[in-house]
């Protein structure tokens, strides 16, 4: 077999990475590392997807034990072909994982291979969009589905003759292209929702919950060792991790998409729900005191600015407004 010399090159340095994150590294190889990264961008974007996979190992840190030279086999030769997922599972064997920093290392190369984080873009390898804070980005997939993905979010993507995966961590509205025989699948920490084609939102913003808010279709939606929960348009489940509990119920809010459409919508809600959906969409803490809980609001606030928003509501009732840095207080006197 012919062994491509930039792949063995990259391998190399790969390995130089995880040595320095497990605190391994000596001044000779942190220089020779140091040197590597500084010669183009792509060599330092390879470095940050081995942070970013290093912080995923902490989700198998729990009773998962591994052969290190399996794993590191099956890293390598995946830089040399085009594995399938089960391909990459790694033998396990009765070595406890997190006694040494070294065994850590071994543990990444499994997270890389399972997540399908592979370094060195090839046919029917995953693909990998991410936004910073503020910023948004509109995805065309290789499968003719497009996704909106929220700020702050990372969306992993691959397509095989089986099925279609992709990999949330954050928020994103997807309208996904009908393929009966190639089903949709998004994953989501402990969460998947599987579909054929569709229109729906996941946020998994929130470590203790994730939500999903279905438009158009059908989706089916489940966690852990719960059974699957189908979704008609209009409905939306959420899902809390710490308690291992779905819950379904009628999509009330409007706004579910509000980061999307950048349109703020009420019609004769409740404070609660109208400061609910305040603090999602302007990422802020506000505490509510109301002394009348029968004032309703209906309103709608396009490319809404908070301060604007804020004025309005003191303009309709009889309200207190208190700020600072961390936080805002909303006291409702009564309606006028």
């Amino acid at each position: 077999m012919n062994i491509d010399p930039r792949k063995m090159n990259q391998e190399h340095y790969i390995s130089l990475l995880i040595q320095q994150l497990s605190g391994a590294l000596d001044e000779a190889q942190t220089a020779e590392l140091n040197k590597w990264l500084a010669q183009n961008e792509e060599n330092r974007s390879v470095r940050q997807k081995l942070i970013d996979s290093w912080s995923k190992a902490e989700y198998y840190k729990t009773d998962i034990t591994i052969d290190e030279s399996s794993a590191w086999k099956n890293i390598t030769s995946n830089l040399d072909s085009q594995a399938t997922v089960e391909e990459l599972k790694p033998r396990i064997k009765s070595t406890p994982l997190w006694k040494k920093p070294l065994m850590i290392a071994a543990s990444l190369a499994v997270v890389l291979a399972c997540s399908w984080l592979l370094l060195i873009p090839e046919n029917n390898q995953a693909i990998q969009y991410a936004t910073n804070e503020n910023e948004t980005l509109d995805i065309n997939l290789p499968d003719g589905s497009i996704v909106n993905l929220n700020e702050s979010s990372r969306l992993t993507f691959l397509e095989t003759k089986e099925k279609r995966i992709a990999t949330l961590n954050g928020e994103a509205l997807f309208e996904v292209t009908h393929d009966k025989s190639h089903p949709f699948t998004v994953v989501s920490r402990h969460t998947t929702t599987t579909v054929l084609g569709t229109i729906f939102n996941v946020n998994a913003r929130d470590k203790d919950a994730v939500a999903v808010s279905l438009f158009e279709g059908k989706v089916s939606f489940e966690a852990r060792d719960q059974s699957a929960i189908v979704l008609n348009p209009g409905e939306m489940v959420s899902y809390e991790p710490t308690i291992n509990k779905i819950v379904k119920t009628v999509l009330y809010n409007e706004n579910a998409m509000a980061w999307k459409t950048k349109e703020l919508k009420f019609q004769n809600d409740n404070l609660e729900q109208v400061v609910s959906t305040l603090e999602k969409y302007f990422d802020k803490s506000i505490e509510l005191v109301l002394d009348d809980e029968s004032c309703q609001f209906t309103g709608t606030f396009k490319n809404p600015d908070y301060k604007e928003v804020i004025e309005v509501l003191n303009y309709t009732f009889d309200m207190k407004h208190e700020t600072d840095i961390k936080s805002d207080k909303i006291s409702i006197l009564g309606c006028k």
